[in-house]
Protein backbone atom coordinates (compact mmCIF):
# COMPACT_ATOMS: atom_id res chain seq x y z
CA UNK A 1 0.00 0.00 0.00
CA UNK A 2 0.84 3.46 -0.47
CA UNK A 3 2.30 5.63 2.05
CA UNK A 4 -0.45 8.75 0.89
CA UNK A 5 -2.88 6.00 1.20
CA UNK A 6 -2.35 4.95 5.07
CA UNK A 7 -2.17 8.30 6.07
CA UNK A 8 -5.43 9.55 4.95
CA UNK A 9 -6.72 5.99 6.18
CA UNK A 10 -5.37 7.21 9.86
CA UNK A 11 -6.54 10.72 9.50
CA UNK A 12 -10.29 9.43 8.96
CA UNK A 13 -9.95 6.83 11.85
CA UNK A 14 -8.47 9.62 14.29
CA UNK A 15 -11.33 11.51 13.04
CA UNK A 16 -14.10 9.38 13.82
CA UNK A 17 -12.83 8.03 17.18
CA UNK A 18 -12.36 11.82 18.04
CA UNK A 19 -15.82 12.94 17.07
CA UNK A 20 -18.05 10.39 18.89
CA UNK A 21 -15.88 9.48 22.00
CA UNK A 22 -17.92 11.78 24.48
CA UNK A 23 -21.41 11.09 22.69
CA UNK A 24 -23.22 10.06 26.20
CA UNK A 25 -22.19 11.28 29.51
CA UNK A 26 -22.52 10.71 32.44
CA UNK A 27 -21.34 13.33 34.51
CA UNK A 28 -23.03 15.09 37.62
CA UNK A 29 -24.02 18.73 37.54
CA UNK A 30 -22.38 20.51 40.67
CA UNK A 31 -23.87 23.14 42.80
CA UNK A 32 -24.11 26.61 41.37
CA UNK A 33 -22.95 27.79 45.11
CA UNK A 34 -19.67 26.19 44.53
CA UNK A 35 -18.49 28.72 41.68
CA UNK A 36 -15.78 31.24 43.26
CA UNK A 37 -14.98 34.83 41.66
CA UNK A 38 -11.79 35.23 39.78
CA UNK A 39 -10.56 37.69 42.45
CA UNK A 40 -10.89 35.84 45.55
CA UNK A 41 -8.32 33.53 43.83
CA UNK A 42 -5.90 35.90 44.13
CA UNK A 43 -6.25 35.99 47.74
CA UNK A 44 -5.80 33.37 50.98
CA UNK A 45 -8.85 32.18 52.25
CA UNK A 46 -10.71 35.39 51.34
CA UNK A 47 -8.17 37.38 53.53
CA UNK A 48 -6.38 40.54 51.97
CA UNK A 49 -3.02 38.46 52.19
CA UNK A 50 -1.63 37.95 48.91
CA UNK A 51 -0.77 34.30 47.87
CA UNK A 52 4.04 33.60 48.34
CA UNK A 53 3.98 33.16 44.84
CA UNK A 54 3.51 36.71 43.79
CA UNK A 55 6.18 37.92 47.13
CA UNK A 56 8.73 35.97 45.95
CA UNK A 57 8.84 37.61 42.14
CA UNK A 58 9.07 40.93 43.48
CA UNK A 59 12.36 39.54 45.34
CA UNK A 60 13.66 38.27 42.67
CA UNK A 61 13.82 41.89 41.13
CA UNK A 62 15.11 43.63 44.13
CA UNK A 63 17.70 41.01 43.81
CA UNK A 64 18.92 41.13 40.39
CA UNK A 65 19.02 45.07 41.39
CA UNK A 66 21.15 44.81 44.49
CA UNK A 67 23.58 41.91 42.37
CA UNK A 68 23.61 44.53 39.72
CA UNK A 69 24.86 47.45 42.07
CA UNK A 70 27.05 45.30 43.99
CA UNK A 71 29.00 44.79 40.67
CA UNK A 72 28.79 47.87 39.21
CA UNK A 73 30.36 49.41 42.56
CA UNK A 74 33.30 46.16 42.37
CA UNK A 75 34.28 47.42 38.70
CA UNK A 76 34.07 50.89 39.83
CA UNK A 77 36.87 50.04 42.56
CA UNK A 78 38.27 47.88 40.38
CA UNK A 79 38.94 50.79 38.03
CA UNK A 80 40.09 52.87 40.09
CA UNK A 81 42.80 50.28 41.79
CA UNK A 82 43.99 50.09 37.71
CA UNK A 83 44.66 53.86 37.32
CA UNK A 84 46.28 54.15 41.37
CA UNK A 85 47.11 50.86 42.85
CA UNK A 86 47.69 52.63 46.03
CA UNK A 87 43.78 52.27 46.86
CA UNK A 88 43.82 48.44 46.54
CA UNK A 89 44.56 48.07 50.20
CA UNK A 90 41.54 49.79 51.39
CA UNK A 91 39.73 48.16 48.54
CA UNK A 92 40.91 44.50 49.38
CA UNK A 93 40.06 45.21 53.06
CA UNK A 94 36.80 46.55 52.13
CA UNK A 95 35.58 43.64 50.03
CA UNK A 96 37.17 41.42 52.80
CA UNK A 97 34.76 42.74 55.37
CA UNK A 98 32.27 42.47 53.08
CA UNK A 99 32.74 38.56 52.81
CA UNK A 100 33.65 38.29 49.32
CA UNK A 101 35.03 34.76 48.60
CA UNK A 102 36.85 34.49 45.48
CA UNK A 103 34.35 32.64 43.29
CA UNK A 104 32.12 35.98 43.72
CA UNK A 105 35.30 38.17 42.89
CA UNK A 106 35.89 35.71 40.26
CA UNK A 107 31.84 36.55 38.92
CA UNK A 108 31.87 40.09 39.66
CA UNK A 109 34.72 41.22 37.62
CA UNK A 110 33.60 38.62 34.81
CA UNK A 111 37.33 36.98 34.96
CA UNK A 112 36.63 34.04 33.22
CA UNK A 113 35.56 36.63 29.91
CA UNK A 114 37.70 38.92 30.02
CA UNK A 115 41.76 39.46 32.05
CA UNK A 116 40.82 43.19 32.20
CA UNK A 117 40.79 43.03 36.09
CA UNK A 118 42.84 39.78 36.40
CA UNK A 119 46.03 42.02 38.36
CA UNK A 120 43.53 43.29 41.02
CA UNK A 121 41.88 39.65 41.35
CA UNK A 122 45.28 38.20 41.91
CA UNK A 123 45.84 41.06 44.17
CA UNK A 124 42.71 40.08 46.35
CA UNK A 125 43.86 36.47 45.94
CA UNK A 126 47.41 37.63 47.89
CA UNK A 127 45.55 39.82 50.25
CA UNK A 128 43.30 37.30 51.58
CA UNK A 129 45.92 34.91 51.67
CA UNK A 130 47.76 37.69 54.01
CA UNK A 131 44.98 37.60 56.57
Amino acid sequence: MRLSFMLAVMTAITYFVACTAAADSDVTMDSPDLVRSLDATKYIDGARRKLLRGHKDSETEERGLTDWMEKSNVKKLAKEILKDYTKGDAAYTEWAQKGYTLDKMKKLLDIEKKDKYLSVYNDYVSHLYQL
